[in-house]
């Protein structure tokens, strides 16, 4: 265990958590390397016409900075938006910090990444092709949001996406039927979806090891979800 100490937490080193992590069989989903199943859906703005622009209308104000996204068939969309800080280092097995502000403009046009996870292990090309699934890659840094609106102005309803899985996998574009283009273009809502910690790096308790800062570290996927729920309370620049 190492000897720094955070008030009444002793700071988890990575070969702390690592060892933890094995002793509970989960050390794959912390160390493994990222796999992507295919390209995680970059080419699926293109369908829509007048198909793909980044323009200055596509930028919007949140509490932390400006976001440019792009504009596909007159929905405006942000991917990738920060809700949170990186869970990896120190902040792994604690409850969600609000993200850093930065300066200039975001670039929120990709996916963000999705908590490390066991990735599938399906051998049917057929069955991946025909579902499009994607698994797309995984970093500790996943505290990220998707925001699908038909405009940056006006007030609508929100339909806020937590993806399946059991809280064990899964993410927010890991299925097409996930990508709220449609919700938005057809339904006048905006639609936000959001990735967020899962299995043990989301609900197991280390704080018989940890101490008692970690008291909520069987939790903290929760916590995580919270606070995506709140940013979008504080994001009036995405008309949400």
């Amino acid at each position: 265990m190492s000897k720094s100490k955070t008030g009444n937490r002793q700071v988890l080193s990575r070969r702390d958590a690592l060892k933890l992590s094995a002793g509970a069989g989960v050390a794959a989903a912390i160390t493994s390397a990222a796999h992507a199943s295919d390209s995680i859906k970059t080419g699926v703005h293109q369908q829509q016409p007048p198909f793909c622009s980044t323009p200055a209308s596509a930028v919007a104000h949140t509490k932390y900075g400006k976001v440019r996204g792009f504009v596909s068939g007159d929905v405006f969309t942000f991917k990738g938006v920060p809700y949170g800080q990186d869970t990896g280092g120190e902040n792994r097995w604690l409850p969600a910090k609000p993200p850093v502000p930065w300066e200039g403009e975001y670039p929120a046009l990709i996916y963000g990444a999705n908590c490390p996870q066991r990735l599938h292990d399906w051998h049917s090309q057929e069955q991946v092709f025909l579902q499009d699934w994607d698994d797309g890659r995984q970093s500790e840094d996943m505290l990220k949001l998707d925001i699908w609106t038909p405009s940056l102005t006006g007030s609508r309803a929100v339909m806020f996406y937590i993806h399946g899985g059991g809280f064990e996998f899964g993410s927010s574009y890991e299925l097409p039927s996930h990508e709220g283009a449609n919700m938005a273009r057809y339904h006048d809502v905006v639609q936000v979806s959001v990735n967020h910690r899962l299995n043990a790096l989301g609900f197991l308790d280390v704080s018989e090891v940890g101490g008692t800062g970690y008291e909520d570290s069987s939790n903290v996927g929760m916590t995580d979800l919270v606070a995506a729920l709140k940013w979008v309370q504080e994001a009036p620049g995405l008309s949400v």
